[in-house]
């Protein structure tokens, strides 16, 4: 340190005042000129540069652009795949759009974000002013698309059968029977009754008990009672008016026990026979063998017999018997479960071909023998189990 501070002395001491002077004056001059600091090198640097990041741009909207038509053209093969008309694929581009789905090809398998899109379309038309006939005309040709595209089954299908199908759809609901709607809204929910007075291939019309308000897009839950089950579903309202309530039809249905009921010891004397639902060719036409058999127990469609015929699970089989003085039921059972008694087979059965008014003649043989007057409800109230006069007819 000493060292450095007599050095600094020695070279102030032997410059002179106008050295020192001219030294000052060339603090200020910067470094030597050079390549890297020549003027036309860094202009040519950042042309560069931004040439580069135009280049960048152009290539990522090119592969953007690229992809673009990619989608429109994989829409358009799925459209023709489809057979969709050009309005209907301009009304699923809409839905599309409604839908944010991040692909438009995605709405061919995303039956959700279909729902999604055609709920908010349903709903912006209402906002549009558009009338009755043109919202329900709207309606008419989304339902045709999601029968195109494969979200419902087509409405031409017929032949059902109430217990056992699995494929259950809103559209089987006859007319005049009675449901329970919510109406699920931003304030609450709202539950009537309601009266089917439509049920054509796209919409199922209902009359309310009391007057009510709905918007289009706003979700309903419906119940309807089918003997011993109810089915449940959720749907869409499409218009709300003096005329009724219009809901979009569902597939999604699902069939859950309506009644809790005993089973009652019973000694009925019946005739059973199998039921071969298999189709044959090289065997004579012959009707069903009917064997004797003895109604062991009772429980509203469920019943168990006793029998010496030779039974599988979920085989068929027809059955005969007095339920009652002057009532005869006759229906097909199929094969719940078995086991071998001293006496014979004793052979579980559910009768599955029977309408709506036998199934609630059965409940109410069921209670009555029980020595009860009510059923039980799913909520764990009470619901009377005495026939009305239509269910007072014999059953076949």
């Amino acid at each position: 340190m000493v060292v450095l501070y007599e050095l600094t002395a020695y070279f102030y001491q032997a410059l002179s005042p106008i050295q020192r002077y001219e030294a000052m004056r060339h603090l200020h001059i910067g470094p030597m000129p050079g390549f890297l600091t020549n003027k036309w090198f860094v202009l040519l640097g950042w042309s560069l540069i931004g040439l580069l990041v135009i280049l960048f741009f152009a290539v990522r909207r090119m592969r953007l652009e690229k992809e673009r038509l990619a989608m429109e053209e994989q829409f358009l093969e799925s459209s023709d795949l489809c057979r969709l008309t050009t309005q209907e694929r301009e009304i699923l581009e809409t839905i599309c759009q409604y839908a944010d789905v991040p692909k438009k090809n995605y709405i061919f398998t995303n039956s959700s974000a279909f729902n999604t899109g055609f709920a908010k379309l349903i709903h912006e038309s209402f906002e549009a002013g558009h009338n009755l006939m043109q919202r329900k005309q709207l309606n008419v040709i989304v339902q045709g698309i999601k029968t195109k595209v494969g979200f419902q089954k087509s409405p031409c299908v017929s032949g059902w059968t109430v217990r056992t199908s699995q494929n259950l759809s809103s559209r089987q609901i006859p007319q005049g029977r009675n449901v329970l709607v919510e109406l699920i809204s931003e304030s609450g929910v709202f539950r009537f009754e309601a009266t089917v007075i439509r049920n054509d291939a796209y919409e199922l019309a209902l009359l309310p008990d009391t007057a009510i308000e709905a918007i289009p897009g706003q979700t309903a839950n419906v119940q309807y009672k089918v003997g011993a089950v109810a089915w449940v579903f959720e749907t869409m309202v499409t218009s709300c008016g003096p005329q009724g309530l219009e809901l979009n039809h569902s597939n999604q249905v699902k069939s859950v026990n309506r009644r809790r009921f005993p089973r009652v010891p019973v000694q009925k004397k019946a005739i059973v026979a199998l039921f071969d639902v298999s189709e044959t060719t090289d065997e004579p036409l012959e009707p069903p063998t009917f064997v004797n058999a003895t109604v062991t127990e009772i429980s509203g469609p469920g019943l168990r017999i006793q029998t010496n015929l030779d039974f599988k699970i979920q085989d068929r089989i027809l059955i005969i018997f007095e339920a009652e003085p002057g009532r005869l039921i006759r229906d097909i059972a199929e094969v719940r479960g078995f086991r071998d008694t001293s006496t014979g087979r004793s052979v579980g059965v559910e009768m599955i071909g029977l309408n709506e008014i036998a199934v609630n003649n059965l409940i109410r043989i069921t209670n009555a023998i029980a020595g009860t007057d009510v059923l039980l409800s799913p909520e764990g109230g009470t619901e009377e189990g005495s026939a009305t006069p239509e269910e007072k007819g014999q059953l076949v």
